[in-house]
């Protein structure tokens, strides 16, 4: 194992330390309550001019929390490589992210733990740590807020639902009363404006819902077209009883782009307790 720089600085967000202190330091809400920790919030990864407010909302909820791990889930946005299947969950090699505001600390001994309950499902890869960048947007404001708090990032692939049901029951068995898990999806896929739109408010509706509810169906349905579908399945597959998310923000100007599209970007927060997980089956 080794470390890493990381290769979003400068090109996401400002390189210069002071800067980016201060644009994170801005976003975020001050003299919050100390609030009891989530299982889980949901963050948007894109370039900070577009994501950041929603990243202060959501991290905003979390000051006074303290989690002993922190593990975060992050879509991969192209298929498996053939000669990685059947593995869909990638660990990283690296024993810590230097950003510029400090080191990511990563936990290498969760990631062998990972290895042994997944089996075939899960390999350690460094080439989706090198060319996807959700892990290392959220690097910063785990840094600024949890300091040595280490991090278990995995990336996901796919979105078939035995391989959520592997997730879930992966989940299960690294999840601790003090673990704060981190999904990185965005509201929809990048797309025409108004399907968009409408993909996200379907998004929305579902992960408002009291009732049960099936993320991977409504996106075969292309009712939805969320990156994290899976991550989403694979955390109501955990849960005893049907818990609903609190929605924290979502985008104001929806304004598309000069060639009439865009990604709708927000955050949300589930609080469930430990004591909801459904034990392995």
């Amino acid at each position: 194992m080794h470390d890493r720089s990381s290769i979003t600085s400068g090109i996401f967000y400002p390189e210069d330390p002071q800067i980016l202190q201060e644009l994170i330091d801005s976003v975020l809400q001050q003299g919050s309550d100390p609030q009891k920790l989530p299982l889980a919030v949901g963050i948007p990864h894109a370039a900070y001019d577009r994501v950041l407010p929603h990243m202060g909302t959501a991290f905003s909820a979390l000051q006074g929390t303290v989690p002993e791990r922190i593990i975060i889930l992050a879509p991969l946005h192209d298929p498996v490589l053939l000669e990685d299947a059947p593995a869909f969950i990638f660990c990283s090699p690296e024993q810590q992210i230097h950003t510029v505001l400090g080191d990511l600390r990563l936990d290498p001994a969760l990631a062998q733990q990972v290895l042994s309950c997944s089996g075939e499902a899960a390999a350690i890869r460094s080439s989706y740590f090198e060319e996807e960048t959700a892990v290392e947007l959220a690097a910063p404001l785990l840094v600024r807020l949890f300091g040595q708090v280490s991090v278990l990032p995995l990336y996901i692939g796919g979105t078939r639902a035995a391989d959520a049901q592997k997730l879930a029951d992966l989940l299960r068995t690294i999840i601790t009363e003090e673990t704060l898990v981190i999904l990185s999806l965005n509201l929809s896929a990048w797309e025409g404006a108004q399907e968009s739109l409408t993909h996200r408010d379907a998004l929305l509706d579902l992960m408002s819902s009291t009732a049960p509810v099936h993320y991977i169906d409504s996106y075969r349905r292309k009712e939805i077209s969320t990156c994290g579908v899976l991550l989403l399945e694979a955390l109501r597959r955990v849960q005893r009883a049907p818990e609903p998310w609190s929605i924290l923000s979502i985008d104001d100007d929806t304004t598309p782009s000069s060639q009439g599209r865009r990604t709708q970007y927000g955050s949300a927060l589930l609080r469930l307790q430990t004591a909801e997980i459904r034990s392995t089956e």
